[in-house]
């Protein structure tokens, strides 16, 4: 079984979210949303905070530009925090993760592949030209 997600290992990646967010939409824009007085002008609002081009017809669209948006910019900051090839990474911190990725609490990167796969040792001699 999995090991459950505290809360205290998103602290710091929330407080970062909800910074980034309060700067696409400041509490004059919010305003300016409930003083629209037409979906075509929270359309307007929504794209110059940096939202996607919506059509303000269909209102599921627009109801899904903003978790959209926050899927994006989690992705973003996910690979930016991530471990990258050719960094010089501490060994504490290699081992930490280590532990998790062998505990399964990490068991796929920021852009949802696996960290880990299960080879036979026939699949390792293969590889190896020995099988």
């Amino acid at each position: 079984m999995a090991n459950k997600i505290k809360d205290t290992d998103y602290l710091v990646i929330s407080a970062r979210i909800k910074a980034m967010e309060s700067g696409l939409l400041t509490r004059e824009r919010m305003e300016q949303i409930l003083d629209a007085r037409s979906d075509e002008e929270v359309q307007k609002i929504l794209q110059d905070c940096g939202y996607p081009e919506l059509d303000a017809a269909d209102p599921e669209a627009m109801d899904a530009a903003p978790a959209a948006a926050r899927d994006a910019l989690l992705h973003t900051m996910a690979c930016k925090a991530s471990i990258k090839g050719g960094r010089a990474s501490d060994p504490g911190e290699l081992r930490v993760l280590m532990d998790k990725v062998q505990s399964g609490e990490v068991q796929y990167c920021p852009h949802g592949r696996p960290v880990k796969v299960r080879l036979s040792k026939y699949e390792i001699e293969k590889m190896f030209k020995r099988a």
